[in-house]
Parts: structure tokens; sequence; C-alpha cells
């Protein structure tokens, strides 16, 4: 799940930006990057999405 949140902040999107897309803190975010957490089902599904997607990110920003 980390590879995810790496190439948004890559793409210049901070993880706290991020994590608000996602619905939850950059604490939390940042737990699963490191493995010391795993999303919810929910969260899990988005940041697929946005592996596989990577417009995902925009149109969560316009939610």
């Amino acid at each position: 799940m980390g590879t995810s949140q790496r190439k948004q902040i890559d793409r210049g999107l901070s993880r706290a930006v991020f994590a608000r897309y996602l619905r939850t803190n950059p604490r939390t975010l940042e737990n699963w990057e490191q493995g010391r957490a795993k999303p919810n089902a929910q969260a899990a599904l988005i940041m697929r999405l946005v592996e596989k997607f990577p417009d995902t990110v925009q149109r969560l920003a316009t939610v």
C-alpha cells in the first residue's frame, strides 16, 4: 500500500492532502506506509484505484 502514497507524494501531493482525500489523518496514512497498521477495506480499495488509475486523485479532490 505504501507505493500509492509515495507516488502521490512524488507528484507533489503532500501526505496531509492525500490523507484528506482518503478521509483519514496523516498519522494514520504514515502508519499504513510504515506497515504499523493496515487500512480498512474502503481505504485499501481507494488506494488500489489510485495505483491503477492515477487520475482518481483529482477526482477525489472534487468530491
